[in-house]
């Protein structure tokens, strides 16, 4: 497959869709999934479950690329959402030299964990369910093009996920349709996914059932519940102040003594300069904080009804290393804000995922508003430290899942000189039953530090996601599958919940969990 171009269906135009009484096959789905980058499937009200493979077309003036066929006599989106009530829109986005076959492996979870909840519905005679459909779609905006930095890649990633809104937007419909927004971003493809929101956040039904009043909609576009924000791998915190695998700098260096990321950056463009966190003559701010503290990208990031962050643990990350995917920071000793939902359990079923599952927390959201030292009164020149960004990001409320792959990875025995002590911790890094509770310091002294009597080649940045974007990354990443298994599975639940809970979207609490507006340092 061309993956500098959408791929073409070898179906000739026109034929009929895979229809099925029963969950397709494993070969099946994959069939479809390859044939081109959105997935639409149906189920419920009583019909077969169909899958369809939308295709996308380039524009010629802008070259931007759109769902759908430009034809509107051949529009399956327009003919099979028409008598669906519920819309699960899922926006898969890819991460730095990524493409959109990249988080190929969701993709497929996720239409295979749809596609099974259909077969269980049918085994209980729950035929009268209303109709749902689960629109998956890998944004290709960025493909070819993550070098121009997180502003450039995210506004391209925002006009492309309108666009696919959009379509959706014009379908006449039978019913009263609810269309969610759920948005997966990969690697770099999660900050992406964060400077998108701003553009998106008009199209948001606020808490209180309307759209949101700032940036108000015409009254003829359809609304959008956002549901669930996941990242996977993504560099929160950045890569600069230390958070590279091998660090170039400390995490206290703010502005002084960074002169090797600086030129790391240096070479990897406006994108680098982003991820480092360094600011230009050309930039008055540096991105990754102003997504942080700026209310025009949290506010409609705190209105998703969830919020998930995967981490490698234990050293197996190269590009982003766990302290900033998960957001944890050895200076938070303070606030025990973690709860343990779960830890390394493998006797509750016997799923594969577990094995690779090591730790699952969670963070609750806060409904105050940050209090963090600035650099006059602005975000401009002097970087905020890593544990102010990670102290303002868990205050929004996240599930943490750490994950462990060191069992897919080539390893080789330390020298016993060279084996780390890990002191009164013993082997085990798991939580004590009593820890019911985990300060952001004792999960990054848990998981970030290395493994200590071995090395472990650092490639769990691609194997967690099982990264497909080629036929070789494809077969090197497969033992990642289970983890984006898992990540569906929970996915689907929630989009497949009571409707009635989406009434209060981005609502996840009854009331704040907390209300102290202290940071992590003194």
């Amino acid at each position: 497959m061309d993956l500098n171009r959408p791929p073409v269906s070898t179906q000739p135009r026109g034929s009929p869709t895979v229809t099925t009484k029963l969950p397709a096959p494993n070969k099946k789905i994959d069939a479809i999934i390859q044939d081109s980058w959105t997935t639409l499937v149906t189920r419920g009200g009583g019909d077969s479950v169909r899958m369809i493979p939308i295709h996308t077309h380039r524009d010629n003036d802008s070259g931007l690329l759109f769902v759908g066929s430009p034809d509107s006599d051949d529009d399956s989106i327009s003919s099979t959402v028409a008598s669906i009530a519920v819309v699960h829109v899922v926006i898969l986005v890819h991460g730095w030299m990524g493409n959109p076959m990249e988080m190929n492996a969701l993709r497929t979870s996720l239409v295979e964990a749809f596609v099974s909840g259909a077969d269980e519905e049918e085994e209980n005679d729950k035929n009268d369910t209303d109709k749902v459909a689960l629109l998956v779609h890998c944004a290709a905006a960025n493909n070819g093009n993550t070098h121009d930095g997180i502003a450039a890649g995210g506004t391209r990633l925002a006009k492309e996920i309108r666009d696919l809104v959009g379509r959706l937007d014009g379908i006449p419909t039978t019913t009263t349709r609810t269309t969610t927004l759920s948005i997966v971003g990969n690697s770099l493809g999660g900050l992406y996914a964060r400077y998108a929101l701003a553009d998106l956040h008009g199209h948001f039904v606020n808490r209180d059932g309307n759209v949101h009043n700032s940036n108000r909609m015409s009254d003829n576009k359809k609304l959008l519940v956002p549901a669930i924000f996941a990242t996977t791998a993504t560099p929160h915190l950045g890569v600069g102040h230390g958070h590279t695998y091998l660090p170039l700098s400390s995490t206290s260096s703010r502005t002084s003594r960074r002169w090797v990321e600086r030129g790391v950056a240096f070479v990897l463009q406006q994108t680098g300069a982003d991820l480092f966190r360094t600011s230009n003559r050309h930039e008055t701010k540096i991105v990754i904080d102003d997504m942080t503290f700026n209310d025009i990208y949290v506010e409609p990031l705190r209105k998703f009804h969830r919020r998930l962050a995967y981490a490698n643990v234990h050293g197996t990350d190269f590009q982003v290393p766990t302290a900033t995917a998960a957001f944890v920071d050895p200076t938070c000793t303070a606030d025990k804000t973690h709860r343990v939902l779960k830890y390394n359990n493998h006797s509750d079923d016997d799923n594969e995922h577990h094995s690779m599952i090591r730790c699952i927390v969670e963070t609750d959201p806060q409904d105050v508003k940050d209090i963090v030292p600035s650099d006059n009164d602005d975000n401009t020149g002097t970087a905020k430290t890593p544990a102010q960004l990670a102290t303002a990001l868990d205050r929004l409320g996240w599930t943490k899942v750490f994950c462990d792959v060191r069992e897919h990875l080539p390893s080789v025995s330390l020298p016993r000189l060279f084996r780390r002590s890990i002191g009164d911790d013993g082997d085990d890094d798991e939580p004590s039953s009593s820890q019911q509770q985990l300060s952001s310091a004792e999960l990054y002294h848990r998981y970030a530090r290395w493994n200590r009597d071995k090395f472990y080649f650092p490639g769990g940045h691609t194997v967690m996601v099982a990264n497909a974007k080629n036929e070789a990354y494809a077969k090197w990443n497969k033992a990642g599958k289970p983890v984006m298994d898992y990540l569906a599975a929970d996915m689907v639940q929630t989009l497949l919940s009571m409707p009635s809970s989406w009434n209060n979207a981005g609502d996840t609490t009854a009331a704040a969990a907390a209300t102290t507006t202290t940071t992590c340092e003194e």
